[in-house]
């Protein structure tokens, strides 16, 4: 495991790309997103359309539909 300090600030793992977002006009420094597109597996019936569901990680708990609708980010 990686220490802090050796973190590459946007760097994300394969497969996820890292969107930068601020949750307030106040916040200096962005807070990184992980985003993928999900992918489901050939031959799976799904009634979902493809293309239009998304994982996202790195979610903070103080981060809410309202904060990021003022950012428009999210």
């Amino acid at each position: 495991m990686a220490a802090a300090g050796e973190r590459v600030a946007g760097a994300a793992p394969a497969g996820y790309t890292a969107l930068a977002v601020k949750f307030g006009a106040r916040q200096r420094s962005p807070h990184y997103l992980l985003v993928k597109e999900h992918q489901v597996r050939e031959g799976a019936d799904t009634a979902h359309p493809p293309r239009r569901t998304l994982f996202v990680l790195n979610v903070p708990p103080y981060c809410s539909p309202v904060s990021g609708a003022v950012c428009g980010h999210l």
